[in-house]
């Protein structure tokens, strides 16, 4: 790779340069943009959507980082980011705070995204190879149908955003190594530990093959030229690499430690540590005759074809490079290992690396999909690509004929590969939404496997929507008052009185990380029932209880370790004596400092209202501003003294006539939450979405709810000391 460096760094690149690069790669950044819309129905995208939206609801309540989503899995709530990384999530989440609708938030952060990665593709071919050569590398792997594939058909978002890093690694890789004296204060190893940090955090799979990718290159990269023979020593020189390329990928652990430790460690708790077999793999091979595609427009496969074939130009690009392996050049050594990374990630895919996955079935199997390694694939053969062409470039690399090549290849490229599905997504991205898609299709939280749903449900996954298949046995009545003092995204602060000692059951499930205190001593909540929701013993009388998420030990260390990475990262920063970069590396660590503490969150009490109905309580009632336009979100707190009969809540809206100007009628608990799902002593909330009328104006609205039996809406129930069956509960304030 020092014979990378070295072939890079003759002359200026012309001035033509700047505009065909940015004309370029800003052409294919807009057609990014333009072909997602509209935005593609595919088997994943929804769910990541889905995930974005969380995560902006978490920050508008100050939760910079939310392991726990809330309303996923039917509102029992799922540690979706405990385990999944989280990165991809938070450019399109950002912009939908801005103002954007969730579709275009994330069309735009991931054409951002594209944009970043053709940049980062062209600089680090341009280590490597001529400007021309090294634009028709880095547009090689912006059109790769594989990429494509990744958004169009499957909507795997995260993985899509991962592309971004393999250019930067290889950047940066080769200024490690290129380094003299005291690398490790480089620009090129700070940025080398960024990128490892980064992909883990985008894509842990992604990050996964490519750690393995390293372990299996380090010896060939050792044989790098750059030394006298008579100095050659391939154990030092070994030594020499792992160290250069070894202890920013080990700080890339470090920085990353706060997710990846907890997501490692603490994957029994959830269905991921509980899964089976591994060996799902073995159906998903490519075979040798179907390796490729002969088509002269690449054909996508649907989502559920078992393989991903490679373009057209994969296999040709393989031969010339093998024979121009043959002849003797300066970038002989960079062809070599290219050649030999590329055919490595081509033999992977293939049923004859069958023996060697599965003996490490259980790491490989992780993968789930062969072909997943052509996401490292499109960046070696744009490398592959940028050496060839630059042997071609060679005579005039910098002349109009040359950047004119490049260009008409790429747009070569992405004609080849446009012939992208049209399949436009229908329907919300509500929670609601969410919920409605896993009720018809039986799954959880978007996943039909279950993999973060908490390993003490025991429930089927399909069943959790709907009664429990064996009723359950009748539960004593409790009488409970419970009172929420305060409620954020993830805490909340009761206030209780039981006239007996019961069991208070929370609607949510149980999980290890949450803490439970009762008058401020520590409670060990347990699993209940088949749902396993958290349940807390509490004494006759009246109580103090609050509710919170708390780090665990495996946070607690990942966050030490994170801490212990970012120290050193500063302390190398500080070597370099980059005061600019130590200022913004501060500026970004007292940002993590406060998501970590929790300060930010936001906690607002709802306004009581304690309306007695018999089998349930109404105890409190929030009701946030709306903008015209949007549906009023009107939360209600209940409490179960016993198993309810079918219910139905209804939310009426009064003009200042008194006149019912909106309304909203739905079960008790939601429709996918029937009566038997609702034990004595359950606490659990119900956010009813009230559409607004078009023609409504600006100003503060009387709001009303009550109940009635399932089917007898002209038989409303009125509450305890009540005279009508409507109980207020506020206003909304309408705002333009």
């Amino acid at each position: 790779m020092q014979a990378m460096a070295t072939d890079a760094a003759g002359g200026r690149r012309p001035a033509r340069g700047h505009w065909v690069v940015g004309l370029l790669l800003g052409s294919a950044t807009l057609w990014l943009w333009l072909q997602t819309a509209p935005w593609p129905d595919t088997p994943d995208g929804f769910i990541h959507l889905q995930r974005t939206r969380a995560l902006a609801e978490a920050l508008r309540q100050g939760v910079f980082y939310p392991r726990w989503f809330p309303d996923f899995a039917f509102g029992y709530g799922h540690p979706i980011l405990h385990y999944y990384a989280p990165a991809s999530y938070y450019p399109p989440a950002l912009f939908h705070l801005l103002g954007l609708d969730l579709v275009s938030a994330a069309r735009a952060a991931l054409a951002l995204v594209y944009a970043l990665s053709g940049v980062a593709a062209y600089l680090a071919l341009r280590r490597v190879a001529s400007p021309p050569a090294a634009l028709a590398g880095a547009l090689l792997t912006l059109a790769f149908p594989y990429r494509l594939y990744d958004l169009n058909v499957r909507g795997a978002l995260p993985e899509f955003t991962a592309f971004l890093w393999p250019p930067l690694l290889l950047y940066a890789a080769i200024g490690v190594l290129a380094a003299p004296g005291r690398w490790w204060t480089s620009g090129s190893a700070l940025l080398l530990a960024l990128a490892w940090a980064g992909l883990a955090l985008t894509h842990n799979l992604t990050a996964l093959m490519a750690a393995l990718l390293l372990a299996a290159t380090l010896p060939v990269i050792a044989l790098r030229p750059g030394s006298p023979p008579h100095h050659y020593n391939y154990a030092k020189r070994l030594l020499s690499t792992a160290a250069r390329l070894g202890f920013p990928a080990l700080l890339g652990v470090l920085l990353s430690a706060f997710y990846t430790l907890p997501a490692l460690l603490e994957a029994g708790w959830v269905g991921i540590g509980a899964a089976g077999g591994t060996g799902g793999y073995a159906a998903h091979f490519a075979a040798w005759p179907t390796l490729a595609q002969a088509a002269l427009r690449y054909r996508y496969p649907s989502a559920a074809d078992p393989t991903v074939p490679l373009p057209l130009y994969a296999l040709p690009l393989l031969v010339w490079g093998s024979v121009r392996l043959l002849r003797p050049g300066r970038s002989r050594f960079a062809l070599a290992l290219t050649l030999w990374v590329t055919l490595l990630l081509v033999w992977l895919t293939t049923q004859s690396s069958a023996p060697l996955w599965d003996p490490a079935a259980p790491l490989l199997g992780k993968l789930q999909f062969p072909w997943r390694w052509q996401t490292l694939l499109t960046f070696a053969l744009g490398v592959l690509a940028a050496l060839l062409l630059d042997g071609v470039f060679a005579a005039r690399p910098h002349s109009a004929a040359a950047w004119i090549g490049a260009g008409a290849i790429g747009v070569l490229l992405f004609v080849y590969a446009a012939d992208l599905p049209a399949m436009p997504l229908t329907g919300g991205l509500q929670a609601r939404d969410l919920w409605a898609f896993d009720a018809a299709h039986g799954q959880i939280g978007g996943t039909w496997t279950g993999e973060f749903l908490p390993r003490w449900v025991s429930a089927p996954r399909w069943t959790l929507s709907r009664a429990p298949e064996t009723p359950p046995a009748p539960q004593p009545s409790a009488t409970l008052t419970a009172l929420p003092v305060a409620v954020g995204h993830l805490d909340a602060a009761y206030s209780l009185h039981a006239a007996a000692p019961l069991t208070v059951t929370l609607d949510r499930f149980y999980f290890p990380a949450w803490e439970v205190q009762v008058d401020g001593v520590a409670q060990t909540p347990r699993p209940a029932g088949e749902l396993g929701l958290q349940a807390v013993p509490l004494p006759a009388g009246d109580h103090q209880m609050t509710v919170r998420w708390r780090a665990t030990p495996a946070l607690r260390l990942g966050r030490g370790l994170s801490a212990l990475g970012w120290l050193l990262m500063l302390f190398l920063i500080y070597q370099r004596r980059a005061r600019i970069e130590m200022a913004g590396w501060l500026a970004l660590g007292l940002v993590a400092l406060l998501g970590i503490s929790g300060l930010t969150e936001v906690s607002a009490p709802p306004t009581p209202v304690a309306a007695d109905f018999g089998d349930v309580r109404l105890e409190a009632a929030d009701i946030p501003p709306v903008h015209l336009g949007n549906a009023a979100q009107v939360r209600l707190f209940w409490t179960a003294t016993t198993t309810p009969s079918d219910l139905v809540v209804y939310v009426h809206i009064l003009g200042p006539d008194g006149a019912v100007i909106a309304q909203w009628d739905e079960p008790l608990g939601t429709a996918y939450r029937p009566p038997a799902r609702i034990p004595p002593g359950l606490l659990f909330s119900q956010t009813v979405a009230v559409p607004l009328p078009a023609e409504l104006g600006a100003g503060r609205y009387l709001v009303l709810a009550g109940l009635y039996p399932a089917g007898a809406a002209d038989a409303p129930l009125t509450a305890a000391g009540q005279e009508t069956p409507r109980v207020a509960l506020g206003t909304v304030e309408v705002t333009r």
